[in-house]
C-alpha cells in the first residue's frame, strides 16, 4: 500500500518538482516495484529475524516517504507565486525529508540486491552486512557512531544494552535513558528477552540525536522546534 501511494505521489510531482529531489525518489520506487513484492518478501522471510527487521525498515521508509511527499504536495500552492504562506524554509524542510527517505530507500535497495546475489541464507546475509552495515541506514553521524560502536552488524538490541550504550556514549543519565526507552515502547519489558528494532529506535535517535531525543522524551524540547527529519522519521516509524 505504501509503495503504491508513494509511487503515485512521486509521479504526480506538482509545482515543486523543480525544487525538490523527486527524480531519484521516483527511480528508487520504480526499482523497488520492478523487484516484485513476492521476491522482496521471499528475500526477507528467508533470512530469519534479520530479514523481518529489514522488512520493518522498508515499511517504515515507505510510510515516511509517503508522508514527506504529502507534505511537499501541501506546499505546492504556497511556493513563490502561489496563494499560500509557506516560504523557502518549508521547501528546505521538504527537501531534507525527501533526501532522508531517499537515502534509506536506496540503502535498502542495495541491501536487497546484495541479498539476492548471495542468496537468502545466513552466508548471504553476512555478505550484505559486510557491504552495508546497519548504521548505513542512519543519517546522523552521532546516531550511526553510537550504533556502530555498541551494536556492530546488528539490527536489534536489548533495551538494557541500549540504555547502557546511551549512558556511556550519549552522555545520558539513567533517568533520561529510561524516558527514551519508554518512548520506544519497551519500558514494560523489564530488560528481558524483548529486543528493540533499530527501525524503531531510529525515529528518535536519527531524528534528534541521542541527547536531543532524551530532551524531547523528558519534555525539555519543544517538538514544534524539532528538526524536519524528526517529523518524517517519527511519523513513518509509527511513534
Amino acid at each position: 500500500v505504501w509503495l503504491e501511494r508513494s509511487s503515485h505521489a512521486a509521479q504526480a510531482g506538482g509545482p515543486l518538482q523543480g525544487s525538490l529531489p523527486l527524480l531519484h525518489v521516483r527511480q528508487a520506487l520504480e526499482q523497488l516495484d520492478a523487484a516484485g513484492r513476492g521476491r522482496v518478501a521471499a528475500l526477507c522471510t528467508g533470512t530469519g529475524p534479520d530479514g523481518v527487521s529489514l522488512a520493518r525498515w522498508l515499511d517504515a521508509t515507505l510510510s515516511s516517504l509517503h508522508l514527506a511527499l504529502a507534505f511537499a504536495q501541501q506546499l505546492a500552492a504556497d511556493v513563490p507565486g502561489g496563494s499560500g504562506r509557506s516560504g523557502r524554509g518549508d521547501v528546505r524542510h521538504a527537501q531534507g525529508l525527501l533526501r532522508h527517505s531517499e537515502h534509506m530507500l536506496c540503502t535498502l535497495l542495495a541491501m536487497l540486491r546484495r541479498l539476492e546475489e548471495g542468496g537468502a541464507s545466513a552466508a548471504g546475509w553476512a555478505a550484505v552486512l559486510r557491504a552495508h552495515p546497519p548504521e548505513a541506514l542512519l543519517a546522523r553521524a552521532d546516531a550511526a557512531a553510537l550504533w556502530r560502536a555498541h551494536f556492530p552488524g546488528r539490527l536489534r538490541a536489548g533495551p538494557g544494552q541500549l540504555a547502557a550504550a546511551l549512558q556511556r556514549a550519549g552522555g545520558l543519565c539513567q533517568e533520561d535513558s529510561k524516558q527514551l526507552l519508554a518512548w520506544m515502547s519497551l519500558a514494560g519489558s523489564g530488560g528481558g528477552e524483548a529486543e528493540l528494532e533499530l527501525a524503531d529506535a531510529a525515529p528518535l535517535l536519527d531524528g534528534l540525536g541521542p541527547s536531543g531525543a532524551a530532551d524531547f522524551c523528558a519534555g525539555r524540547l519543544d517538538p514544534c522546534g524539532a528538526p524536519p527529519l524528526f517529523g518524517a522519521a517519527g511519523l513513518g516509524g509509527g511513534r
